[in-house]
């Protein structure tokens, strides 16, 4: 079957699929009284809320993209609207698609404008396929085609990172269909996307993604442009906004954090750091709870309890020399950021793995282990290879290269390893807090502060992993470094939202009684609001006023 017919088949499909989820949204809508009452409740609050009627000149500009957890989408509205108060200016949601769903959540949240994604017709979209087959054929290949740029937005990257994302392959060896359909459709966002900001007056846009298709598109044409963006980090309640201002910063993570206000807070506030990293670092590994710090998701799954195992009877189990070190490897999901910061020297993250995996299979003067991702059996993004497949193709049997087993608890890891590897992982900020030296494959957002160990060629490191046995253990200042990192990430750069419900996005929403609890809480919520109390809006203020790259929990500490 030619791509051609394949194309309308497939924008059939998707527009029978809105069709239906907004069937089903409509009937599931109209049984929901708690949806209905919120609705009620929340835009005679939202009425009230806006302290100003005149508006200074210019818009913001509230995206609204993935329909998953409402609560994702309720968390933009609502700092939206606080934007509005401080900002005094024109609030413009925008959906992807036409949702009476959504745009009802907007009315409630009294937004001025609400736009929709114009999609060109289905003539005019066929001419642009054509079109995007033809980019690929002048491309020639994926290595050019990843450099593939249109206005200054960096399409090719977000092709493939999209493209990776949405359709399980953890790579791209050749020119596909979808490939050819992803750019089409990017070219399409993009084109609609250069338009709204020429047409608009659009000074902020408050976004939750920086990657794919679209988000990726609206937050390049937005730096272009020269429009401020608060990309929104953390969650479920407790949330974070970090500023962007520069198209330089295209690949600067929402998490990064400068190295001058890392190594101020290490400077001015090191006892509070160490306590409250201490605390998160016991928690996470312990798989403990805490209902005062929300630590990042699926901390839960990654340190779940499980049988207890030390380093003789590791080595006993796999017949290791226990005077030799032991370093893990931790692998990444093959499907997720990919280019949440720009990549040093390997394409993706399978491309990273199997040569890692071919590299220290003649390095045996190590014991090595292999850990997956503790997201790798996902039911929204399954890859079509793992951790497990490729270490068998690639490793085999050699004896010093051996899989973490799935039954041990991982939080048991840092009482028996010499040094860790990550692409850009978490485990490089958890381990260095340890005083766990860790290799870098990969730019992070946590790169450039002391505390890794970051070869920027393949062949330096090659050379860290040959060398890898003389590491030392991290000094205090680095140790130190890393907490203040931690500290940073969970705890001061994080503010709670008053109007959100501490909400469980693993629960499928819309079975009961779920649907109904998170909209009855959203109402008590609502109903109980105190403005004086509400701390987010008086940091995001100081954030403004003081162009802070970083929303600062000032009642944590004083910082200005």
């Amino acid at each position: 079957m030619g791509y051609n017919l394949i194309f309308f088949l497939k924008e059939l499909k998707d527009f029978l699929t809105k069709y239906i989820n907004q069937i089903d949204l409509f009937f599931k809508e109209k049984k929901e009284i708690e949806y209905k009452n919120f609705l009620h409740q929340n835009k005679k609050f939202f009425d009230n809320f806006d302290s100003s009627t005149s508006k200074k000149e210019g818009e913001i500009l509230v995206t609204c993209l993935a329909v998953s957890h409402p609560g994702f989408q309720i968390t933009q509205m609502i700092i939206g609207k606080y934007l509005k108060k401080i900002l005094n200016l024109k609030t413009i949601g925008i959906q992807e698609h036409y949702s009476f769903y959504y745009t009802k959540l907007f009315k409630s949240y009294n937004y001025d404008e609400i736009e929709n994604f114009k999609k060109i017709n289905i003539l005019k979209k066929f001419n642009l396929f054509l079109e995007s087959k033809k980019i690929l054929k002048e491309q020639n290949n994926i290595d050019n085609f990843i450099n593939y740029e249109v206005d200054g937005v960096k399409i090719g990257k977000i092709v493939y990172e999209h493209y990776i994302r949405f359709t399980g392959n953890p790579t791209i060896d050749k020119f596909d269909f979808k490939v050819n359909y992803f750019l089409f459709k990017a070219l399409e966002y993009h084109n609609y996307t250069k338009n709204l900001f020429k047409k608009r007056n659009i000074k902020y846009v408050l976004l939750s993604e920086k990657q794919f298709i679209p988000s990726g598109i609206i937050f390049q044409n937005a730096l272009i442009n020269k429009s401020k963006i608060f990309a929104r980090v953390g969650g479920p309640s407790n949330v974070g906004l970090r500023l962007f201002d520069n198209k330089d910063e295209f690949y600067k993570s929402r998490y990064n954090f400068s190295t001058n206000l890392v190594d101020d807070v290490h400077k001015k506030y090191l006892d509070k750091v160490i306590v409250y990293s201490d605390k998160i670092l016991k928690n996470r590994f312990e798989n403990k709870k805490d209902k005062e710090i929300q630590d990042i998701r699926g901390a839960d799954v990654a340190f779940k309890k499980k049988e207890e195992f030390t380093k003789k009877t590791l080595c006993e189990k796999f017949y290791w020399n226990i005077s030799k070190p032991i370093v893990v490897i931790f692998d990444h999901h093959y499907l997720d950021g990919l280019y949440d910061n720009d990549r040093l020297f390997f394409r993706d993250n399978l491309d990273w793995i199997t040569s890692t995996f071919l590299e220290i299979k003649k390095i045996k003067n190590v014991n090595w282990l292999i850990k997956g991702h503790p997201g790798e059996p996902n039911e929204v993004h399954q890859s079509k290879t793992n951790t497990e497949n490729e270490f068998k193709k690639i490793v085999g049997d050699s004896s010093h290269i051996r899989l973490f087993p799935d039954n041990y608890s991982a939080g048991l890891l840092p009482k028996i390893v010499s040094s860790v590897i990550t692409g850009s992982g978490s485990v490089g900020i958890e381990y260095p807090c340890f005083g766990i030296p860790c290799i870098l494959a990969n730019s992070s957002h946590y790169s450039g502060n002391g505390f890794t160990i970051e070869p920027q060629t393949k062949k330096e490191y090659f050379e860290c992993l040959n060398n890898i046995s003389k590491i030392n253990k991290l000094d205090n200042e680095k140790i130190n470094k890393a907490k203040t990192f931690l500290f940073l990430e969970i705890v001061l750069c994080r503010v709670n939202i008053p109007l959100i419900p501490n909400y469980d996005i693993g629960h499928k929403f819309f079975s009961k009684p779920n649907s109904s609890n998170f909209w009855k809480e959203c109402s008590d919520l609502v109903l109980n609001y105190i403005h004086k109390d509400d701390k987010f809006i008086s940091n995001l203020e100081k954030q403004i006023k003081s162009s802070n790259k970083h929303l600062i929990n000032n009642d944590i500490i004083e910082y200005n």
